[in-house]
């Protein structure tokens, strides 16, 4: 266990411990914003997590050869200057992370291939940008191997839970793993992984993603040229990276929780179905013209957990979010 300490302590925020759950999500996360705040806006203590992990990745980036963190920048835009705006500003300041406040007519310098109509404040993060999220968490297991630790490709099962104390983790081979801490990182299967301590504390949601096709010649939404953006209320996305396409996310993209027909990850339609490209498409050629009519590459279908991020709701007092415990 002294080996993973002191591989973990060097770790971003972003990365698990123990159990990984990644096989039926990889397309979907493929690619990761990383910016000081995609669900928590107004968090401060979750920007100076993301400050950190940010160094992080720089160093272990470098340490590894590999190229992970796209430092692109994030454009953040809204109609106009507003609380969660400024809170936010307020967050990076303190973060030291550098950032601008533009107005329309200013970012429409910076950024012409994007129309700024309806837009007059926009928070541009210059350190942010995406993470190619499912070559990172290879590459973190990768050094950790290489480093004397040991990756098994294995299905779990939790031990019982007693007096606070879970009775070690079954693996498919018939063997058991026993630890001191457990760090499960399995996403939207957590509720079925542990029924009673977790249950529908998980409620996901399907997320659906499309990669549109970036014209020929336009180079200006390519990522040597266009941020990561997020526009308030709306759908976020990101360039063209490894030229596979411009991926946009959100709005009309993202299902609220149904009772009545719940997403499951395991069995539930990866699909994305016809009706939901238009408003995404049309979204495009509005606020990035030169991707107007422009083809559908791929989607990709994840899920959405951000109640249980966000601490909407509580899970038993066994279990934590490590990454957003700042207080304990």
């Amino acid at each position: 266990m002294d080996r993973v300490a002191s591989f973990a302590a060097r770790l971003p925020s972003y990365i698990a411990g123990c159990v990984w759950s990644w096989q039926r999500a990889v397309e979907f996360s493929r690619w990761r914003v990383a910016r000081d705040s995609r669900f928590l806006r107004n968090k401060s203590d979750h920007t100076q997590l993301v400050a950190r992990a940010l160094v992080l990745w720089r160093e272990n980036q470098a340490k590894w050869n590999a190229h992970l963190l796209h430092e692109t920048g994030a454009l953040f835009m809204a109609p106009a200057v507003d609380d969660s705006q400024r809170a936010s500003m307020q967050a990076l300041t303190d973060a030291g992370l550098p950032f601008e406040h533009l107005t329309g007519s200013e970012a429409a310098k910076r950024f012409p291939q994007i129309n700024f109509a309806d837009r007059d404040s926009m928070v541009f993060e210059k350190q942010a940008g995406y993470l190619t999220s499912r070559r990172a968490c290879e590459t973190v297991m990768e050094g950790f191997v290489r480093e004397g630790g040991t990756y098994r490709g294995l299905a779990v099962k939790p031990g019982l839970v007693r007096a606070g104390q879970m009775e070690g983790l079954a693996l498919s081979d018939g063997s058991k793993l026993r630890a001191d801490q457990y760090v499960f990182a399995c996403g939207p299967w957590l509720g079925k992984m542990f029924p009673e301590e977790i249950g529908d504390c998980v409620l996901p949601a399907r997320q659906l993603g499309l990669f549109f096709g970036i014209p020929p010649g336009a180079q200006s939404l390519q990522e040597s040229a266009c941020p990561v953006w997020l526009d308030a209320g709306s759908y976020y996305g990101i360039p063209g990276n490894d030229f596979r396409g411009f991926k946009i996310v959100g709005h009309t993209l993202s299902d609220d929780h149904d009772p009545a027909h719940p997403w499951d990850p395991d069995h539930s339609e990866r699909v994305v179905p016809p009706e939901r490209f238009r408003a995404p498409r049309e979204y495009l050629g509005f606020r990035f013209p030169a991707s107007k009519d422009a083809p559908l590459a791929s989607p990709a279908v994840g899920e959405w957990m951000a109640d249980l991020v966000e601490g909407k709701k509580r899970t038993a007092p066994l279990f934590s979010l490590a990454r957003f415990s700042a207080k304990k």
